[in-house]
């Protein structure tokens, strides 16, 4: 991002973390975690070994919604009720329910980097402490 003189802005997506993909659409959700830069966990074998986007991919019988550090869960099926009351009920930190409707942005953080180095009139030497 361009900004004024002596100013540098870096932005940066990363994926969430683990996210738990669940329901009948479990294959494309899992695609869009991956991408997005997420360890997977699913439920069943999506036969995803040979696509080129697999990263971390767990598949385990059944995801532990309440003892399985998550950071997201995604569902677009029937089951988003009770999931929603799972997630709700809950100890700790919030874990958000998203559709693969809801966009891309919900599967990554932002983290922007915004160095200035006009206090020091622009000379970023002054910044570093010499060596006697």
């Amino acid at each position: 991002m361009p900004g004024p003189t002596g100013e540098s802005n870096r932005l940066a997506l990363w994926g969430r973390g683990l996210v738990a993909c669940l329901g009948a659409d479990a294959r494309a959700q899992a695609l869009v975690a991956l991408a997005a830069g997420n360890a997977v966990l699913v439920e069943r074998p999506l036969g995803l070994e040979d696509h080129p986007v697999v990263g971390p991919l767990i598949v385990v019988g059944r995801v532990d919604l309440e003892g399985t550090e998550l950071a997201l869960v995604v569902c677009d099926g029937p089951e988003v009720p009770t999931l929603r009351r799972i997630l709700a009920e809950r100890p700790g930190a919030r874990v958000p329910l998203v559709s693969l409707t809801d966009g891309l942005g919900r599967f990554v953080c932002e983290r922007v980097v915004s160095i200035d180095t006009t206090a020091s009139g622009g000379n970023a030497s002054l910044l570093m402490l010499k060596e006697d």
